[in-house]
């Protein structure tokens, strides 16, 4: 899964939507482990952060507060 930090990505083929700062893309193949449903690109310079399965896994079963090691 990937959280966009900065910049504009937007989903490649017939466009899906667009996703910016703050928005997440990829929960679904990251849940269920089944393969992305689309491709995206960047439309503009763009940084963005991967959260691994063990980390996602880590995050939902830690106490609140806990910061989880990606």
């Amino acid at each position: 899964m990937y959280v966009v930090r900065a910049g504009r990505l937007e989903a490649v083929g017939v466009v899906i939507g667009e996703f910016r700062r703050g928005d997440a893309l990829g929960e679904l193949a990251l849940l269920t482990g089944s393969p992305r449903s689309a491709s995206v690109r960047a439309t503009r310079a763009t940084e963005v952060i991967a959260v691994c399965r063990a980390g996602f896994t880590a995050l939902l079963h830690g106490s609140p507060g806990t910061t989880p090691t990606w």
